[in-house]
C-alpha cells in the first residue's frame, strides 16, 4: 500500500517529485526488493543500438531484395554477438553461396548451440 502524507502545494517542486514517485511506487518497490533490476534502461538501449543503425543503413540497400538480404545478414551477425560467437568466424563456417544466400536451417542459427570453430 502507498503511504499517505499531507499534500504540499500542487505546483511546488516537492509536490511534483512526490506525485512522480507515487505514480511509480510499484516499480520502485520491485527495484528495491530485487537487486537484479536496473534502475534505467541504458543496457537495453545499448544492446539494440546496432540493430537501429542497421535499419537506417538498410534504407540505402538499393532495392527491396537488397534490403531483405541486408536484414538477414544483420540479424545473423547480431545473434552471433548475442551468443558470444565471433560473427566473422561463424559466417565463414556456414555453407553460404554468394551472391545468393541459401536458407539457413534452424539448427545452424548462432543462438541454437555454440559451435566449435577450432578455438
Amino acid at each position: 500500500t502507498v503511504p499517505t502524507y499531507p499534500s504540499p502545494e500542487p505546483k511546488s517542486r516537492s509536490s511534483q517529485t512526490t506525485r512522480y514517485t507515487l505514480t511509480r511506487w510499484d516499480g520502485l518497490i520491485h527495484f528495491l526488493d530485487d537487486g537484479r533490476i536496473d534502475l534505467d534502461k541504458n543496457a537495453v538501449e545499448r544492446a539494440i543500438r546496432p540493430l537501429t543503425l542497421n535499419l537506417k543503413n538498410a534504407l540505402f540497400a538499393g532495392s527491396d531484395e537488397g534490403g531483405d538480404n541486408w536484414a538477414v545478414i544483420a540479424t545473423l551477425i547480431e545473434n552471433c554477438k548475442h551468443a558470444s560467437i565471433n560473427p566473422h568466424t561463424w559466417l565463414e563456417a556456414m555453407p553460404f553461396q554468394a551472391p545468393v544466400l541459401k536458407p539457413v536451417s534452424h539448427q545452424q542459427l548462432p543462438f541454437r548451440k555454440r559451435p566449435r570453430f577450432g578455438h
